[in-house]
């Protein structure tokens, strides 16, 4: 009804459109760990609920396409679904560590891509989760909703890779929330994996590895497992502290951040990636679910202790000659 609404609305002016965006997080930390609304750690809910947002975006994607071919919405436009890119690798060799990752992978990957870019779950885990709770339920017709509606572009938002271990006995959910580096715990799901940190590795305040290259490393697999599908990197951005110096906001990490990542993004091009669009996260200081106004990821500063004034970032005035200059200049 809301997708039919939008359409309706706003089909003659806008090309793109996302169904969903970070199902990852929204089901991830809704259901299975508690930390966002509806608050609950109920793994059966948690993937029903999860395959309800893939009919959703199914169904939505139906409408856009009838809507199309009635000329309602123009037949150049798109319709894509957003997730969290996060490339998992085994923090060592041995066959333990590999087969976590590869969990790793299964789970919070292509868990969330296999749907709505090749219109099924994967087998073996939705074998899996069928055996163990009995869910993913199916209404008659979800099977043929799901193979008959693939998106036309995939979103794919990109922080950070995550190194991945076996997990004989840590059950921990809970993450650094607080911007002291090192506070976090190792995250992980007993007998399934967990994430550990790489002492080589260099790490935001929040415990996020800062990696480059694994934003075209993440869609250079994604490509080999789905094929030549477009790309918009929706979300790519630092979570930082900013100082403020003599008055300036004097932020050089999110430059740096920024700067190695869009060169990631010239380099998956490069290489075959078809990229169509980045889109930093974010333009203004922004409230987190986690982190309340702490976490600050505009080029735009915030001043909540005097009426919400702004101020443009020295990221700010970097950024507006990348965009003049289509990113030669970093």
């Amino acid at each position: 009804q809301y997708a039919r609404l939008c359409y309706e609305a706003f089909g003659d002016r806008v090309d793109l459109w996302s169904t969903f965006n970070e199902t990852l997080i929204f089901i991830g930390m809704g259901y299975f760990t508690g930390a966002h609304p509806p608050g609950l750690t109920d793994p059966k809910r948690g993937i029903q609920a999860c395959h309800h947002v893939f009919i959703a975006h199914a169904k939505a994607v139906r409408l856009f396409r009838h809507y199309q071919a009635q000329g309602r919405v123009p037949v150049n436009a798109q319709i894509g679904f957003v997730n969290v890119m996060q490339p998992h690798d085994p923090i060592t060799n041995s066959p333990e560590d590999v087969a976590a990752s590869k969990m790793a992978d299964d789970l919070l990957t292509h868990w969330l891509y296999d749907p709505v870019l090749k219109g099924e779950y994967p087998p073996h885990i939705l074998n899996m989760a069928q055996l163990t709770w009995g869910v993913p339920e199916f209404a008659p017709e979800d099977e043929a909703l799901l193979k008959d509606n693939i998106c036309d572009f995939i979103g794919v938002n990109y922080y950070k890779r995550e190194w991945v271990a076996a997990n004989p006995d840590t059950d921990n959910t809970q993450i650094n929330t607080t911007g002291q580096k090192g506070s976090g715990q190792e995250f992980g799901f007993k007998g399934l994996f967990k994430f550990v940190r790489n002492p080589e590795s260099t790490y935001t305040d929040w415990d996020w590895e800062i990696y480059p290259q694994g934003l075209c490393i993440g869609m250079m697999r994604l490509k080999e497992r789905y094929g030549d599908i477009p790309f918009y990197i929706t979300e790519n951005g630092l979570g930082a502290k900013d100082p403020i110096i003599n008055g300036e906001v004097v932020d050089d990490p999110r430059i740096d951040y920024l700067s190695s990542h869009i060169a990631a993004a010239e380099d998956a091009i490069k290489q075959g990636i078809d990229v169509r669009g980045y889109y930093p996260w974010s333009f203004i200081d922004l409230l987190s679910w986690l982190n309340g106004y702490q976490k600050q990821y505009g080029f735009v500063y915030v001043d909540r202790e005097n009426g919400l004034s702004r101020q443009r970032k020295k990221s700010f005035f970097w950024y507006q000659e990348v965009i003049k200059s289509n990113g030669v200049t970093r």
